[in-house]
């Protein structure tokens, strides 16, 4: 998962955007609560649409800017799962605006051909803002869990580089250790074999074995305490 979510510019608008349709939805009690020819239900009428439309153009933005991103996700550190969450709040938030939009129409167009209003639409348009409320905070407090999850996985591979980092270091220094253990054992085996060498020429018979012989010996004993 990749970007994080309060960095992330989708969720940054997505914010905005939440804050805009709850204010729209209080408005729309609000207006769901006064009697057809009640002037303030008209200014609130218009406003309301007003405002989805303006909400409905941010959706179709940030619909453009997903539909980008799906074609090449790892450019924007996005997965599949990430996308279809996405796509999935932009679809439930159109249609909350949607059908609030659709009902102060309807009961505007029948306010203006003198229809009046029954008790009944009074009530289901209660019932429609308590829904799409609670529709909207179950979505919100999922997508925070989702956040809350991504974070914390974040936090845990950001660990668990450091414990590479660390054991990569010490690695490392054992690596340069061994590197001059192997130094200095190769120069005392230069020395070793130089000698050999000049023992070689001034030796001959019986001699040369037997100084052959103790050479290696030292040659091993040397070794041994090079390892050591």
């Amino acid at each position: 998962m990749k970007n994080s979510g309060q960095n992330d510019p989708f969720y940054l608008v997505r914010q905005e955007i939440q804050e805009t349709v709850e204010s729209l939805l209080s408005k729309f009690a609000r207006w769901g609560g006064l009697s057809p020819s009640n002037p303030e239900r008209l200014q609130l009428g218009k406003a309301i649409r007003q405002g989805c439309g303006n909400v409905l153009w941010q959706l179709d933005e940030l619909q453009s800017a997903i539909n980008k991103a799906a074609q090449n996700p790892a450019k924007f550190d996005l997965n599949e799962a990430e996308l279809e969450r996405r796509k999935s709040w932009l679809s439930t938030t159109r249609r909350q605006i949607s059908n609030m939009e659709n009902s102060v129409k309807a009961a505007t167009e029948r306010a203006q051909r003198g229809e009046p209003g029954s008790q009944g639409a009074v009530q289901k348009n209660d019932q429609f803002i308590t829904d799409q409320r609670q529709q909207m905070e179950m979505i919100t407090r999922q997508q925070d869990d989702q956040l809350e999850e991504i974070n914390t996985a974040v936090g845990r591979l950001g660990q668990i580089g450091l414990t590479i980092h660390d054991e990569l270091t010490t690695q490392a220094d054992m690596l340069d250790e061994l590197d001059e253990d192997v130094g200095v054992t190769q120069s005392r085996l230069k020395v070793a074999q130089r000698k050999i060498q000049e023992v070689i020429k001034k030796s001959g018979g019986k001699w040369y074995f037997c100084t052959i012989v103790t050479l290696i010996i030292v040659l091993l004993i040397l070794i041994i305490i090079a390892v050591q």
